[in-house]
């Protein structure tokens, strides 16, 4: 039998660089990782598939696509995507409300944190960038390694 291949969503505009290692890193330890580049996509991507975890930047742009409401502005694009997330929304379309998802964002905004934190529960995880690739892939494959 085979090595596991875990499927990761990794949401973040793209920033080329910084996504390109953190997806390699991501890669080496033996995950399958979709991009999505902004908030309609990713609901997109996880209204369509099935994923281990995602890595979700919270300060998105809409992008094209009407899957976030156009009066929600800044970090409430990604808190949007959270909230469906935890709330079980994806779970028909085999997302489980119980997938691990990793927060990796700039924003330092108090209120936003403890938000997300709330969110996200104890057993959540939240990174601030600029981060370590490596860290972040290893932290990813724990979240998903980890029993629920």
């Amino acid at each position: 039998m085979g090595k596991k291949i875990w499927k990761v969503l990794f949401v973040d505009d793209p920033e080329i660089a910084a996504i390109t290692r953190v997806k390699k890193a991501l890669e080496r330890l033996g995950c399958k990782v979709e991009m999505a580049c902004s908030g309609n996509e990713a609901i997109e991507k996880l209204e369509t598939s099935c994923y281990d975890a995602v890595l979700l930047e919270i300060w998105l742009s809409h992008g094209p696509g009407e899957k976030i409401p156009k009066e929600v502005k800044g970090s409430e694009a990604g808190m949007h995507i959270l909230q469906r997330l935890t709330g079980g929304e994806f779970e028909e379309k085999g997302t489980k409300r119980d997938v691990p998802v990793v927060v990796l964002t700039a924003c330092s905004d108090v209120n936003t944190i403890r938000k997300i934190k709330e969110m996200l529960g104890r057993e959540g995880r939240y990174l601030y960038k600029p981060r370590d690739p490596n860290r972040v892939a290893k932290i990813v494959k724990a979240a998903i390694e980890m029993p629920r």
